[in-house]
């Protein structure tokens, strides 16, 4: 069963200030503090490619408890297309890697009115450093997107066979080097340059290297082993790039907030795990009260500080999860290790990435 990190970003975390200064730089120079607001949660429904269900974006409303679904084909006239695997958002826009359509869709993050879509085979991962979107693919080369004139400025050699995650650090890029096309498993992230996409070196890590996520100056990466005798693996490669392996999970998280990374552990049949690792100290706490039929997202909301698991659902004529019927989504409040649900909404079919909403507020 194939697992997605959740990839986000906020569109204003925390405080920042600004100031308006007066005509001629006087005494009535005014700073104002702003500070970041929760509204919600974009959620980016795979679909059933198989099964010819294309896949959609919802919309999450914290005020409301609601959710709205089908909002980019409902603005936009038609439909996002099969598997979009993953999405950023950068600025006032958010990029949506739609794999079997070949293209990466630009939307604005409001109002999810698209503009012309961006020419990628089989974009699979995005990751940004704040200027660029970078965009890892099943062709084995990364594309760098300048947001400014939204068209690729550059492409890196083939670096491996089918790249999934990929995150941005310091100047360089680590990517994914997952498996090939004859389903064998690499055991490498790639480091590139992220000026000019050329290689830098290989880091050996456990084998099927599929997500990844930032935390402060290191970086973690998912490994989903080989679905037999080699476990899904959690690993910190850190500011000199030396590999620790953390815990067996499937799923990953992390708040700064809280300084935790949120983990869940769902190998193919068995009952899933639930717990948080502290990187400052290497502990493990099991997480209570935040369980699900099969977990397939997670995310923390560091502005509203809790939690978001989404799930497929069960298929009453099977017993098994169902990737053709909407899946759901809960959120919770995490307290001492035990989380209590505030809401609990449907989605889209196979909900596989969550991207916050925020708005900014004067608190001066």
């Amino acid at each position: 069963m194939k697992k997605h990190f959740v990839f986000f970003l906020c569109l204003a975390a925390g405080l920042f200030a600004l100031t308006s200064c007066s005509d001629d730089d006087g005494p009535n120079e005014v700073t104002h503090k702003f500070a970041a607001v929760a509204d919600g949660a974009l959620i980016i429904n795979e679909g059933s490619y198989f099964s010819g269900i294309d896949g959609s974006v919802s919309y999450f409303d914290y005020t409301k408890g609601t959710v709205t679904d089908n909002l980019f084909s409902s603005v936009n006239g038609r439909s996002l297309g099969g598997t979009p695997n993953n999405a950023i958002q950068l600025g006032n826009y958010v990029y949506i890697a739609v794999t079997e359509e070949n293209r990466i869709e630009v939307a604005e993050f409001t109002t999810m009115a698209a503009s012309t879509p961006i020419s990628v085979t089989s974009p699979r991962e995005l990751a940004t450093d704040g200027i660029y979107v970078y965009v890892t693919s099943y062709t084995g080369k990364v594309s760098k997107i300048d947001p400014t004139e939204r068209k690729i400025i550059a492409t890196s050699d083939s670096i491996g066979g089918n790249l999934e995650g990929i995150a941005a650090r310091d100047g360089y890029l680590y990517v994914c080097n997952a498996w090939n096309s004859d389903y064998t498993y690499n055991t490498n992230v790639v480091k590139l340059q992220s000026s000019d996409l050329k290689k830098v070196k290989d880091i050996t890590v456990v084998c099927n290297p599929t997500t990844m996520l930032t935390a402060d100056d290191d970086i973690y990466v998912c490994s989903m082993g080989n679905y037999y005798d080699v476990a899904s693996t959690v690993q910190k490669i850190d500011v000199n790039d030396q590999v620790t392996p953390i815990a067996e999970a499937t799923l990953m998280a992390y708040s700064e907030t809280n300084e935790r990374l949120y983990l869940i552990n769902a190998p193919y049949g068995a009952t899933p795990r639930y717990f948080t690792y502290d990187p400052k100290t290497g502990a493990e706490a099991d997480l209570k009260g935040c369980e699900v039929d099969y977990p397939f997202a997670i995310g923390f909301d560091d502005v509203s500080n809790t939690l978001l698991i989404t799930s497929l659902t069960i298929d009453s004529d099977t017993g098994y999860a169902s990737y053709t019927k909407p899946g759901y989504l809960c959120r919770y409040t995490v307290s001492e290790n035990t989380c209590s649900r505030t809401d609990r909404v449907s989605t889209g079919v196979c909900p596989g990435t969550l991207v916050f909403v925020y708005h900014t507020i004067i608190t001066n």
